[in-house]
């Protein structure tokens, strides 16, 4: 539709008729993290001449206005108000921790009421021992905003009440969680499994962590989106007698075959559709070093469909690349600095160097079993995958399992280095492209405000695959684009996976307003102004999805939408692709005379250098161009017209 903006500036600020040109360049004023002009509100945003009699009109904020100083017209003073951040709707949570993440967002003022029922000290101190307590206060929890599981809950009373779920302050010791939920799996019929089912995974979980795997390694399809962590399953393990473990078949390996595995325990598989959407940052101290993958249908298989494939029913062992954390020279997550390091158990530690591996090591797990397509390009695919928590983290409910979308590569090398590249240029994203912030940018060209939104999804990590048995060399991948008949030596070569926020699904620029148009266009100038370049702008790279994200799920709307901008497999950082450049090497030969070695030295250091100033002048001009094209491209998709 046109005509239907809603987003304009009707005021203009008065100028003194004797007064000076506007400086250059203008004040600074209250500027967000990506350093572009904010206003907290529609009406923080003035036309002013630069002449008094001019009619060239650039737009200031307030605070710019404030700051240049000149106030003809006797405006009255406001208040000097700064960007506050945008937190999502909580999720996350570690118990007994008062951390910023979990809390709802801070600009919003919620009653508390008075009238909850709080830990008396001695209670808190034992909370802080991990004994339980006989009286506990358990919110409630309305259940359209939670991810329900498709069993029943036994001995947890959930009521629906809007207005209680608004009044818990969720970062305080003083309000206890729910009762841990198995969210996101099927109820096993027989409860006498459970016990069994627990020594099963510890004894999986056991095998993991050793260097070498045993040869009957074709274990059952297993999905960790249950509430238990590595802990609970090491006090399980101590608790059964090693009788138990001698005499049953099904750890034993040797006394069934593959299809008896399988049938030994029911398989348990996540509710896809009720899993709760991960959309805050994953706190550093909790990010996870190693990714266990649950991969039954091999997913993660980036080759052929071998005839000799035998079903993959292992947790295939995955290592952080990047984002590149503090803890990462840190002996429990050294392997995390080399790419191509084979194992993340490459070391033999001591007694000591094992003790702070297990207490540094944050170990979370995937499950693609039955995950949903997102979306398929040419080079990748994108799945809905459950995604397991490290220990302590957890979620307001209790459950530890949460849904992220999970990238993953197809058959070529080109493929991998794109999914590689991506992962790459998210790890060098600022913060600030990923968060939003209350109020409105003046993000030139555009003569309007915008909100700030993020721009592109969460970054939860890259991840590459553990080879134990040998190290993956160029042979194994095939290089062959469309030859569906590999050579024999083709092996079985697994992706690697990026873990990124789920932000909705392609937009449709044709059906939209001019604000929500304008809104997706500022994203990409957003995006250029950090110096990144997508370099495949798309209506189907540019999602949406219902908000704002800080009001609870049931309370969103696409009337006001959330954009992102995604697949930055070519896309490009403007220091990094004037450094590539730098690299290529090149010339014509010099003249064909014969100068003295001082001479020779002096030409080809002055050589040297006019050929790096002109390769560099020339990279950033190509940066630019590259820019400026995809500024166009951007305009034509959104169906926008500035003047750039």
């Amino acid at each position: 539709m046109i005509g239907d903006r809603k987003r304009f500036i009707s005021h203009e600020w008065p100028r003194d008729p004797h007064g000076q040109v506007l400086p250059e360049p203008p004040p600074k004023g209250v500027r967000t993290a990506n350093n572009i002009p904010w206003g907290h509100t529609m009406d923080d945003f003035y036309w002013i001449r630069r002449l008094p009699d001019s009619d060239v009109k650039p737009i200031w904020t307030r605070s710019m206005l404030d700051e240049f100083g000149e106030n003809f017209g006797d405006e009255p003073t406001v208040t000097r108000v700064e960007p506050c951040r945008l937190r999502p709707w909580p999720l996350l949570k570690v118990p007994n921790d008062d951390s910023l993440f979990g809390l709802v967002d801070e600009i919003k003022v919620y009653h508390v009421d008075r009238n909850l029922t709080t830990k008396s000290e001695t209670d808190a101190k034992d909370d802080d021992k991990g004994s339980p307590k006989s009286e506990e206060f358990v919110p409630v929890i309305q259940a359209d905003d939670i991810a329900s599981d498709a069993m029943s809950v036994e001995n947890i009373n959930v009521e629906r009440k809007a207005s209680d779920i608004q009044s818990l302050p969720t970062g305080s010791k003083g309000v206890l969680s729910p009762p841990p939920l198995l969210t996101g799996v099927i109820k096993m019929e027989n409860e006498a499994l459970k016990g069994d089912q627990s020594l099963f995974l510890s004894s999986l979980l056991r095998d993991l962590t050793q260097k070498e795997r045993p040869e009957t390694d074709n274990f059952i399809q297993v999905c960790f989106t249950s509430a238990c962590s590595y802990r609970d399953l090491t006090k399980k393990q101590r608790t059964v007698s090693p009788k138990v473990h001698r005499s049953s078949s099904v750890f034993s390996g040797s006394n069934c075959n593959d299809s008896k595995r399988r049938n030994c325990y029911p398989c348990l598989i996540t509710n896809y559709e009720t899993i709760q959407k991960l959309e805050e940052r994953i706190p550093d101290e909790y990010f996870p070093d190693t990714l266990l993958v649950n991969d039954p249908s091999s997913a993660t298989i980036s080759g052929f469909s071998m005839p000799d494939r035998r079903p993959c029913s292992l947790i295939v062992r995955y290592k952080r690349v990047w984002p590149k954390l503090e803890r990462d020279g840190k002996p429990a997550t050294l392997f995390n600095n080399d790419l191509d390091c084979r194992s993340a158990f490459h070391w033999t530690p001591t007694k000591e160097e094992r003790y702070a591996a297990s207490a540094s090591r944050r170990i979370a797990t995937l499950n693609l079993s039955g995950a949903p397509r997102l979306g398929k390009g040419s080079h990748s695919v994108v799945l809905k995958a459950a995604l397991h928590l490290p220990t302590p983290l957890t979620t307001q409910t209790g459950d530890p399992c949460v849904s992220v979308a999970a990238k993953l590569a197809l058959i070529n090398c080109a493929d991998r280095e794109l999914l590689e590249n991506e992962g790459r240029i998210y790890d060098a994203f600022p913060e600030h492209l990923q968060e939003s912030y209350c109020g409105y940018n003046l993000v030139d060209p555009m003569d309007h405000p915008v909100p700030v939104g993020a721009c592109v999804p969460k970054f939860f990590g890259y991840y590459v695959p553990v080879q134990e048995g040998r190290e993956a060399t160029d042979d194994d991948f095939c290089c062959y684009d469309y030859d569906y008949s590999p050579p024999p030596r083709v092996k079985e070569v697994r992706s690697p996976i990026l873990l990124l926020e789920e932000c909705g699904t392609p937009i449709e620029p044709e059906q939209f307003s001019e604000d929500e148009r304008s809104e997706c266009f500022s994203l990409v100038l957003r995006l250029h102004h950090a110096d990144f370049v997508q370099n495949s702008l798309y209506a189907r790279n540019i999602l949406r999805q219902p908000g704002p994200l800080t009001v609870r799920p049931s309370e969103r709307s696409l009337k006001t939408p959330s954009f992102r901008i995604i697949d930055f497999g070519r896309g490009a950082f403007g220091p990094w692709y004037i450094e590539r450049k730098l690299e290529v090497q090149g010339g014509r030969p010099g003249p064909p005379t014969v100068p003295t070695r001082e001479e020779m030295t002096k030409l080809k250091e002055a050589e040297t250098d006019r050929k790096l100033e002109a390769k560099k002048a020339m990279a950033i001009g190509w940066h630019d161009e590259n820019m400026k094209y995809e500024t166009r491209k951007a305009m034509g998709t959104m169906v926008v017209d500035y003047r750039l």
